[in-house]
């Protein structure tokens, strides 16, 4: 088994509080996307090989640091700054992102947020390969 861990930042908290409980899927998924997001953080620091599959999309390096882990209708950004380790910066539903062409907002916030405070100066893995910032992570 590996020790993995997530860790939310307050805006990544308030998604999962807030407008997360109200998503619904957009795909023919059995799971909500609140479900989607508990399974995946739940295989992820239990240390569970993180296949693609329903629970987990592709890993994405999306620069600067900066990945997004991908549920069928979430997505959530932040970086890792050990291997395993994840700092989870926000989340939103993957078809608002998409049509209203957020991905550089929620990655300049996240890059934002990783210098500021007690984060600031903290490394994070540069690269875009899955394996560097994760273990027993498979993909077709």
């Amino acid at each position: 088994m590996y020790d993995r861990h997530v860790y939310g930042l307050q805006p990544f908290v308030d998604f999962v509080r807030g407008d997360l409980q109200g998503l619904s899927s957009s795909w023919t998924v059995q799971e909500t996307p609140a479900e989607q997001i508990a399974a995946f953080l739940a295989d992820f620091c239990e240390g569970e090989v993180l296949e693609i599959g329903p629970h987990l999309k592709s890993l994405m390096h999306l620069g600067s640091g900066i990945w997004e882990l991908k549920t069928a209708d979430v997505r959530v950004f932040g970086w890792f700054p050990l291997k395993d380790v994840f700092i989870a910066d926000d989340g939103g539903h993957a078809g608002d992102i998409k049509v209203n062409k957020l991905y550089p907002t929620y990655c300049s916030n996240a890059v934002g947020r990783r210098s500021q405070g007690l984060l600031a100066g903290l490394p994070f893995i540069t690269g875009s390969d899955p394996n560097n910032v994760v273990s027993n992570y498979s993909f077709p």
